[in-house]
């Protein structure tokens, strides 16, 4: 205490000097608090960042193998599907014309047969129709086996069945002279496909 009475006589540069002191360390405390406000900040950002960064330097690093998979996807699709493009009751009328070859193909007949409103999803709309076929379960078994395999991929979204009459046919060599009895059925199917949009 001697010795900073001896280096600040009086009472004015004592206090003069305590109020320095005091302010500079007021100052420094906080640049403190802010340095220690900004560190915390960054490594929270930082922690929130990394898992975003991982993330894309995953995607970065299968890149190419996300390309391939989109370019296999959209070949399917187009393959599956009516192109964007076809007025969607030129892809109706084709579809319905298909159907209406099919069924007859399979042996049975075609009562009626209409294009409905198509349905709009996610980027895609389906287009479905109503048919109406009279036939023999042979008949309907061939048409119901070949719909799998068409393009534009066919989907049944309802299906039913109804006894019709039954055909009695007359004795021949084939049926060893004698009269066979054939259960017809009427069916009504509700057929759809998918397009694209553009």
């Amino acid at each position: 205490m001697k010795r900073i009475k001896q280096m600040f006589p009086g009472r004015r540069a004592r206090m003069a000097v305590l109020l320095t002191l005091a302010i500079i360390g007021v100052g420094v405390a906080l640049v403190l608090n802010e340095l220690n406000f900004r560190y915390h900040w960054a490594n929270d950002t930082l922690a929130e960042l990394a898992p975003r960064y991982a993330r894309l330097e995953g995607l970065k690093q299968v890149g190419s193998e996300v390309d391939t998979n989109l370019q296999t996807v959209t070949e399917y699709l187009a393959r599956r599907t009516y192109p964007p493009d076809m007025p969607v009751d030129r892809a109706g009328t084709d579809f319905q014309q298909r159907m209406r070859t099919l069924a007859e193909a399979a042996g049975m007949n075609v009562s009626g047969s209409q294009i409905l409103p198509p349905k709009v999803g996610s980027g895609f709309q389906t287009i479905p129709i109503s048919a109406t076929f009279d036939g023999t379960i042979e008949s309907l078994r061939q048409l119901l086996v070949t719909l799998p395999g068409e393009v534009p991929a066919v989907q049944v979204d309802s299906l039913v069945i109804q006894p019709a009459r039954r055909v009695v046919t007359r004795p021949s060599a084939a049926t060893a002279g004698q009269a066979q009895a054939e259960q017809r059925l009427t069916v009504q199917l509700n057929l759809s496909v998918v397009q694209l949009l553009p």
